[in-house]
């Protein structure tokens, strides 16, 4: 009886150490800062745009056409780190107003890398779940503790396309 508990306490902690960690969901202004560039309409913290929604608060990123097709936000971790050691996957919760595909970017704390992932379900939230092994826009492969995430909403495999008008909510790093 004691082998067959022991072996369940071995799995159960095992599980325990195989998820993935919550980096940031945007409640505490202290854990983070964030800033738009290059054209973006704005970067704002607000509500949960789904109706009746309950993630609370998320970065909300507008999309401007009169934009550069780069612009995007940067969100800098004060309290914590991503780390991309072993697993290099983050998973990000996306709501939107229209279908894109975006390129999110890790910085500071490793080799700068990149990868992009398919947003396909308007007004609604859908993870993301991107994988920094494949250092798209003259990127590496993810090796170490990053603090800084960039998000790119107008990524279409390069920026030669012109950026949209539209707005775009993150949450759940």
């Amino acid at each position: 009886m004691k082998k067959i508990t022991f072996i369940i306490i071995l799995l159960i902690s095992s599980l325990g150490f195989s998820q993935q960690e919550l980096i940031e969901n945007f409640e505490t202004s202290s854990n983070y800062t964030f800033a738009g560039f290059e054209g973006l309409g704005s970067a704002t913290i607000a509500t949960d745009p789904a109706v009746g929604g309950a993630k609370l608060n998320g970065l909300r990123l507008v999309s401007a056409s009169t934009g550069n097709a780069w612009q995007g936000a940067e969100v800098v971790l004060l309290s914590s780190k991503i780390k991309l050691t072993t697993d290099k996957t983050v998973k990000i919760d996306v709501y939107a107003t229209q279908a894109f595909t975006m390129l999110a970017k890790v910085e500071t704390g490793g080799a700068a890398s990149a990868t992009s992932q398919a947003y396909t379900t308007p007004n609604s939230w859908q993870t993301l779940t991107f994988t920094f092994t494949n250092g798209l826009d003259g990127t590496a492969t993810a090796n170490g503790e990053y603090s800084k995430i960039v998000f790119f909403p107008n990524w279409n495999g390069n920026f030669a396309t012109p950026a949209t008008n539209f707005t775009i909510h993150v949450d759940n790093i």
